[in-house]
Protein backbone atom coordinates (compact mmCIF):
# COMPACT_ATOMS: atom_id res chain seq x y z
CA UNK A 1 0.00 0.00 0.00
CA UNK A 2 0.95 3.48 -0.70
CA UNK A 3 1.18 5.57 2.24
CA UNK A 4 1.53 9.33 2.02
CA UNK A 5 2.40 11.93 4.40
CA UNK A 6 1.32 15.43 4.50
CA UNK A 7 2.20 18.51 6.33
CA UNK A 8 -1.09 19.73 6.88
CA UNK A 9 -5.01 19.57 5.08
CA UNK A 10 -5.55 21.78 2.31
CA UNK A 11 -8.80 22.78 -0.15
CA UNK A 12 -6.42 22.60 -3.11
CA UNK A 13 -5.80 18.85 -2.64
CA UNK A 14 -9.17 17.86 -3.44
CA UNK A 15 -9.63 16.64 -7.18
CA UNK A 16 -11.42 19.51 -8.90
CA UNK A 17 -12.81 20.12 -5.85
CA UNK A 18 -15.34 17.19 -5.46
CA UNK A 19 -17.16 16.80 -2.81
CA UNK A 20 -15.22 14.65 0.29
CA UNK A 21 -15.66 13.66 3.29
CA UNK A 22 -12.89 14.07 5.40
CA UNK A 23 -12.28 12.55 9.03
CA UNK A 24 -8.51 12.70 11.11
CA UNK A 25 -7.56 10.80 13.56
CA UNK A 26 -4.68 11.80 15.92
CA UNK A 27 -2.38 9.86 17.71
CA UNK A 28 -1.71 10.25 21.13
CA UNK A 29 1.57 7.97 20.64
CA UNK A 30 4.44 8.49 18.32
CA UNK A 31 4.77 4.75 18.51
CA UNK A 32 1.69 3.50 17.42
CA UNK A 33 1.68 6.00 14.09
CA UNK A 34 5.57 4.12 13.32
CA UNK A 35 3.75 0.99 13.77
CA UNK A 36 1.04 2.16 11.65
CA UNK A 37 3.69 3.28 8.95
CA UNK A 38 5.72 -0.24 9.49
CA UNK A 39 3.25 -2.45 8.79
CA UNK A 40 0.81 -0.74 6.48
CA UNK A 41 3.24 0.99 4.09
CA UNK A 42 5.19 -0.89 0.98
CA UNK A 43 5.85 2.74 -0.27
CA UNK A 44 6.01 5.98 1.56
CA UNK A 45 5.42 9.23 -0.11
CA UNK A 46 6.42 12.58 1.87
CA UNK A 47 5.33 15.65 0.81
CA UNK A 48 7.01 18.04 3.69
CA UNK A 49 9.71 20.00 2.84
CA UNK A 50 11.09 20.51 6.24
CA UNK A 51 14.25 18.30 6.62
CA UNK A 52 14.98 17.32 10.23
CA UNK A 53 11.55 16.32 10.35
CA UNK A 54 11.75 13.52 7.18
CA UNK A 55 15.11 13.08 9.22
CA UNK A 56 13.12 11.97 12.49
CA UNK A 57 11.16 9.56 10.10
CA UNK A 58 13.66 7.94 7.82
CA UNK A 59 15.80 7.37 11.36
CA UNK A 60 12.33 5.97 12.98
CA UNK A 61 11.73 3.80 10.36
CA UNK A 62 14.84 1.75 9.18
CA UNK A 63 14.41 -0.27 5.96
CA UNK A 64 12.23 2.01 5.08
CA UNK A 65 12.53 3.86 2.36
CA UNK A 66 10.93 7.69 2.26
CA UNK A 67 10.72 9.61 -1.30
CA UNK A 68 10.47 13.19 -0.77
CA UNK A 69 8.13 14.86 -3.79
CA UNK A 70 8.36 18.64 -4.28
CA UNK A 71 4.95 19.24 -5.32
CA UNK A 72 1.41 19.52 -4.55
CA UNK A 73 -0.41 16.67 -3.12
CA UNK A 74 -3.59 15.81 -4.51
CA UNK A 75 -5.96 13.22 -2.46
CA UNK A 76 -6.09 9.42 -4.07
CA UNK A 77 -8.55 7.18 -2.79
CA UNK A 78 -6.08 4.66 -3.15
CA UNK A 79 -3.80 6.39 -0.84
CA UNK A 80 -3.05 6.03 2.92
CA UNK A 81 -2.90 9.37 4.26
CA UNK A 82 -0.80 10.73 7.66
CA UNK A 83 -0.46 14.46 9.03
CA UNK A 84 3.07 14.85 10.22
CA UNK A 85 3.63 18.41 11.66
CA UNK A 86 5.81 20.44 14.09
CA UNK A 87 3.34 20.90 17.12
CA UNK A 88 5.31 24.95 17.13
CA UNK A 89 6.74 26.62 14.38
CA UNK A 90 10.24 27.13 13.72
CA UNK A 91 11.39 30.78 14.88
CA UNK A 92 11.77 31.74 11.07
CA UNK A 93 9.41 29.61 8.39
CA UNK A 94 10.92 26.93 6.60
CA UNK A 95 14.54 27.28 9.11
CA UNK A 96 15.96 23.79 9.48
CA UNK A 97 15.64 23.64 13.49
CA UNK A 98 16.42 19.89 15.44
CA UNK A 99 13.47 17.95 15.47
CA UNK A 100 12.70 15.13 17.98
CA UNK A 101 9.46 12.94 18.04
CA UNK A 102 7.96 14.67 21.24
CA UNK A 103 7.95 17.78 18.62
CA UNK A 104 5.96 16.21 16.22
CA UNK A 105 1.35 15.97 15.65
CA UNK A 106 0.60 13.39 13.80
CA UNK A 107 -2.39 11.83 12.30
CA UNK A 108 -4.35 9.33 10.19
CA UNK A 109 -6.83 11.20 7.70
CA UNK A 110 -9.57 8.94 5.95
CA UNK A 111 -10.68 10.91 3.13
CA UNK A 112 -13.82 9.67 1.19
CA UNK A 113 -15.56 10.94 -1.95
CA UNK A 114 -19.30 11.60 -1.30
CA UNK A 115 -21.54 11.20 -4.45
CA UNK A 116 -24.72 13.89 -3.86
CA UNK A 117 -27.84 12.38 -4.60
CA UNK A 118 -29.31 14.10 -7.07
CA UNK A 119 -33.56 14.97 -7.02
CA UNK A 120 -35.71 15.70 -9.52
CA UNK A 121 -37.28 19.33 -9.44
CA UNK A 122 -40.70 17.60 -8.22
CA UNK A 123 -39.04 16.14 -5.48
CA UNK A 124 -37.54 19.36 -4.25
CA UNK A 125 -40.44 21.55 -5.00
Amino acid sequence: MRCVIIPSIALSMIPDYEPYEINIFPYSVFAAFLNDLEFMCDEIVSYIRHKPTNDVLEKHLPGKEIKVEAGEYIINPQDTIFIVALKKRAPKSGEDVPVDPKDLATARVVARRIVPIRRSPQEVG
